[in-house]
């Protein structure tokens, strides 16, 4: 089954190491029983959280006490800062129920009007999250009160870090964090967004070039499109455009197309392949697209800066039999979205 796309796995780590967020979006987690004596999570920071049960087993399921970076402990809830910011909680575990553990109506996790309420998420605007030079980028909030801090560093946003107040122009790689904050409430959960400032590839001079595309036409239970170069050869020729319909069976093949691709203008291309069982393709010598593995027809996309000319195409194919399908589109900030077509397709002889 499909158990809710990885949510009882989820369930089961999270659990197994002691904790579980029973509701999503709330910034803590309810502590349960650890299953393990020590685990230690790695976090993104380079920091790292550790959660120790000393006196652990299968009959000393019950937490006597617990402390948190050497203090004493009295929560069965712990903080997502807590755990982000690193340390280590220990418990210590018994066979009995210790009832005074955690006991108080504000040692447990819940939530009713009487407590602080959390400010709305801030919201980002911005045309791309790639980009040739720059872009800008606007934060928002819905509640007329709060303020907005943000971060370019890579650390989590406090009420230390620069408050917004001009739009941002971005011109590197890297991530912006946000939240907000408002009087008489808790902060906002953090939002955070990845930016990728684009590398242009230079076109190629190229000459003696045909219309078309090569091709090397392969059969065999492939496991992958990746893989399609390593099998004999039953064919090689040149095609017009990306085609499929020579193949009138069900038999599993595969084809390895080669040859250049004339772009129109300077800028950021996006291509989409769909699919069925696997395609990649690769621009420049850089996978663009990675359609691959063994699935029915699906669709995924990928980007390139590309300067105006010739570059260099590859798109490996492969099919285990029954349907079918390759479609090839493309778009840049010059037209829409439409399929690749044959007159931008050329190989050398």
């Amino acid at each position: 089954s499909n158990e809710d796309a990885g949510q009882m796995s989820a369930w089961y780590i999270l659990s197994a190491m002691g904790f579980y967020s029973v509701t999503p979006g709330m910034p803590y987690y309810v502590i349960g029983s650890p299953l393990f004596n020590r685990v230690t999570i790695n976090l993104e920071s380079g920091r790292k959280f550790e959660i120790i049960a000393k006196n652990n087993s299968a009959g000393n399921i019950y937490i006597q006490s617990a402390s948190l970076n050497e203090r004493s402990y009295n929560n069965s809830y712990i903080n997502y800062s807590d755990i982000i910011n690193g340390g280590e909680i220990v418990f210590e575990m018994g066979s009995m129920p210790n009832k005074l553990w955690a006991q108080a109506k504000s040692s447990r996790p819940y939530y009713d009007k009487d407590r602080p309420q959390f400010s709305n998420q801030p919201a980002m605007h911005f045309p791309s999250l790639q980009f040739l030079n720059d872009t800008r980028v606007e934060l928002s909030s819905d509640d007329g009160n709060a303020k907005i801090y943000y971060i370019l560093d890579g650390k989590d946003v406090t009420e230390t870090s620069s408050l917004y107040q001009n739009p941002l122009l971005i011109d590197k790689t890297g991530v912006i964090k946000a939240r907000c904050y408002a009087a008489e409430k808790n902060p906002s959960h953090q939002i955070a967004v990845h930016f990728k400032k684009m590398i242009m590839h230079d076109a190629q001079k190229v000459k003696g070039l045909l219309p078309g595309i090569k091709y090397i036409y392969r059969e065999g239970l492939f496991p992958s499109a990746k893989s399609v170069k390593n099998y004999p050869a039953n064919k090689n020729g040149v095609m017009r455009a990306f085609s499929l319909e020579a193949i009138k069976d069900q038999r599993p093949f595969g084809y390895n197309f080669s040859g250049y691709i004339k772009v129109p203008r300077d800028g950021i291309y996006e291509f989409s392949i769909v699919a069925n069982d696997g395609a990649v393709l690769y621009i420049d010598d850089v996978m663009v697209v990675d359609n691959d593995g063994g699935h029915r027809s699906q669709t995924l996309f990928g980007k390139i800066a590309l300067k105006k000319g010739l570059h260099p195409l590859r798109l490996d194919y492969f099919q285990l039999g029954l349907a079918k399908s390759l479609q090839i589109t493309w778009k840049s900030p010059g037209f829409k979205e439409k399929l690749l077509p044959a007159s931008v397709l050329f190989y050398k002889k």
